[in-house]
C-alpha cells in the first residue's frame, strides 16, 4: 500500500508527458485539445462521484483514499486517448475513390 502514491504520481506523469506529446504532434490543436480537456473533466467527475458512492455503500475509507489516489491518472488516461483518437481522425489519410 506504500507504492500506490508512487505509483499514482508516476503514472500521472507518464500520462501528462504522453498528453503533451499528442498536442505537440496534432494538427488540429485546438480541437484536439478541447476534447482532451472535456474528456478530462468528465472522467475526473464520474470517478469521484463513482469512487464516493461506492465509498459511501460501502462505508469504506480504502475504497476513499483509492478513489482520490487515482482520480487524476485515469483521468489523464481518458485525456490522452481521446486526443490521440481525434489526432489519428484528423491525420488518417482520406478514401477518394
Amino acid at each position: 500500500m506504500v507504492f500506490l502514491p508512487l505509483l499514482a504520481v508516476l503514472f500521472s506523469c507518464a500520462l501528462l508527458v504522453g498528453c503533451i506529446l499528442i498536442l505537440s504532434m496534432s494538427v488540429a490543436k485546438w480541437e484536439t485539445f478541447k476534447r482532451m480537456l472535456l474528456a478530462l473533466f468528465a472522467i475526473a467527475l464520474l470517478v469521484v462521484a463513482t469512487g464516493g458512492v461506492a465509498a459511501w455503500i460501502l462505508r469504506s475509507e480504502v475504497v476513499a483514499v483509492l478513489t482520490g489516489l487515482f482520480c487524476v491518472p485515469a483521468s489523464l488516461l481518458g485525456a490522452a486517448v481521446a486526443g490521440w483518437k481525434h489526432d489519428r481522425s484528423v491525420t488518417k489519410p482520406s478514401d477518394s475513390k
